[in-house]
C-alpha cells in the first residue's frame, strides 16, 4: 500500500452511487430495450449504453435513496467525455459546473 493512502473497506464500496441498486437496475435495463443518448456529446455512438448522474457525483454528495440525483441514459463516449470535461475544468479553475 502506497503511502497516505486510505483503505477502502467493503462498506464503504457498498455505499457507492455505482453499486446502488437502482442504479444497477437501470443499466441492465438498458441493455434489455434500446434507448438513445440524452447527452448527445461530440463523437456520439447513439446508443445509451451507461446511466450517466446527474448533477454529476464530483459536485454532490450521493445519498442513497434520497433522490439527490437523477440517471440519464448516455453512450460509454459521452459519459465518460462529460466526466473528464468536468474533472479538467475542476482542476485547471477549481470548480467544474457546467
Amino acid at each position: 500500500m502506497c503511502p497516505g493512502s486510505a483503505l477502502v473497506t467493503v462498506e464503504h464500496m457498498s455505499q457507492r452511487a455505482h453499486n446502488d441498486p437502482e442504479y444497477r437496475a437501470f443499466k441492465v435495463a438498458l441493455t434489455r430495450t434500446p434507448t438513445p443518448c440524452q447527452l448527445r456529446l461530440a463523437g456520439c455512438t447513439g446508443l445509451a449504453t451507461t446511466p450517466d448522474h446527474q448533477p454529476r457525483l464530483m459536485a454532490h454528495t450521493h445519498v442513497r435513496g434520497t433522490g439527490c440525483c437523477a440517471l440519464v441514459p448516455a453512450c460509454h463516449h459521452c459519459n465518460s467525455s462529460d466526466g473528464r470535461s468536468a474533472a479538467n475544468r475542476r482542476d485547471r479553475d477549481g470548480y467544474s459546473w457546467p
